[in-house]
């Protein structure tokens, strides 16, 4: 995730955000963004035990951190999730890897853990109007267990994905079109690399904006997440052409 715009963002909203939940922590790498801001309460959502043990060690006598051992999807239930041993686990999913393999051959997901998964919706946690979410294409599955509690988010700070690097994950298209029927327009998006296919998006609650406002961010969205988009980004991008030049280098 960008740190910088994660940042920016709780900047230039911190006088409007009650308390922050993020889905999928990890190991806590956002907490010294989240210690610039007071927020009343930061609910962090990491399945992994030993992830939640360095969290745990960051937040100690902050009591304004909660730390919960699960999972967030639309089922309380339990499901195997497949893990990446060498990123410590941050490419994990509940979906079976497909371009990720590709695009990222170096992170394998031989071994499996079965993952305790619960609803937002039945958790007793309220006034959340501020959401993270980095959970490799379950996003769609987290929002939908939010159930009536998704009209208290006003904005929402998310991974993205315009292939399929897990089967089956949700498509940038199709998290505009169920947030946009939910109040919410995505308002700024960033993609890694022209040559890969996943970023970080912002979405914001249609009625902190005006209607003009509202169909720009339509407009250009509709504009810039398509294949000719992708076909000219990857002629300009820059970062391709040195990552192919240092290929060619090393060869």
């Amino acid at each position: 995730m960008s740190d910088k715009k994660l940042f920016n963002l709780l900047s230039k909203y911190s006088n409007d955000i009650q308390n922050l939940a993020q889905v999928g922590a990890h190991q806590g790498q956002e907490i010294k963004i989240f210690e610039n801001f007071n927020f009343e309460k930061i609910y962090l959502f990491e399945p992994f035990y030993k992830n939640t043990q360095i969290i745990e060690k960051k937040i100690e006598n902050k009591l304004n951190y909660e730390v919960f051992e699960f999972a967030l999807g639309n089922d309380n239930t339990k499901k195997e999730i497949y893990y990446s041993i060498e990123n410590e686990g941050q490419s994990s999913s509940f979906l079976y890897p497909n371009l990720h393999k590709k695009v990222q051959p170096n992170i394998n997901f031989h071994n499996k853990s079965l993952i305790k998964i619960k609803r937002f919706e039945d958790l007793e946690i309220n006034n959340v109007n501020f959401l993270i979410m980095d959970v490799q294409g379950f996003e769609l599955e987290v929002l939908k267990g939010f159930g009536t509690k998704i009209h208290g988010i006003d904005f929402i700070f998310t991974e993205v994905n315009r292939k399929y690097l897990y089967s089956g994950n949700v498509l940038i298209w199709e998290l505009d079109k169920y947030l946009f029927k939910k109040g919410f327009v995505r308002t700024w998006t960033s993609w890694r690399e022209a040559n890969m296919p996943w970023g970080d998006a912002f979405y914001l609650r249609t009625s902190k904006i005006s209607k003009g406002k509202e169909k720009l961010y339509l407009l250009r969205n509709l504009l810039l997440t398509n294949n000719l988009f992708f076909s000219l980004y990857r002629l300009i991008d820059l970062r391709v052409f040195v990552k192919s030049l240092m290929n060619l280098l090393r060869s």
